[in-house]
């Protein structure tokens, strides 16, 4: 089981504290700029987010695409911090990240990260509408 499943099983239990820090490692190189880490890191989200679904296999891969690209942008102080290796900033990112996509989104309507929610899915929202657009 890859670590982001893993997260967003943990999201969805709420049990965060155990999720695997190689999913925040990948957020925190994307954020930096690293761009296998980003492909690596829209595949896995692609799959998350798909849920094996072959339907849903192309929102999956726009959702995970738009969502790398808000990551690696850098504009939210979230995942600036995380670029910068600060405690708790790439969990934070990669929770909301999961939570949005992953059906735990309720949880984060009453947790410190509703502001963090919010940003990125009105990022991710803008991202996937103006690719449409294309």
């Amino acid at each position: 089981m890859n670590s982001l499943v893993i997260a967003a099983l943990s999201c969805t239990v709420g049990l965060m504290s155990i999720v695997d820090s190689r999913a925040a490692n990948s957020v925190r190189a994307c954020s930096a700029g690293e761009v296998a880490a980003c492909t690596r890191l829209e595949a896995r989200l692609e799959t998350v987010f798909a849920d094996g679904n072959e339907a849903d296999r192309q929102i999956g891969h726009e959702l995970a695409s738009a969502a790398v690209r808000v990551i690696g942008d850098g504009t939210l102080e979230t995942v600036r911090q995380c670029a910068i290796n600060e405690t708790g900033a790439c969990e934070r990112v990669l929770r909301v990240l999961l939570g949005l996509f992953t059906g735990a989104d309720a949880q984060l309507d009453a947790s410190a990260d509703r502001p963090l929610a919010r940003a990125i899915a009105i990022r991710v929202s803008a991202i996937v509408t103006a690719d449409a657009r294309r």
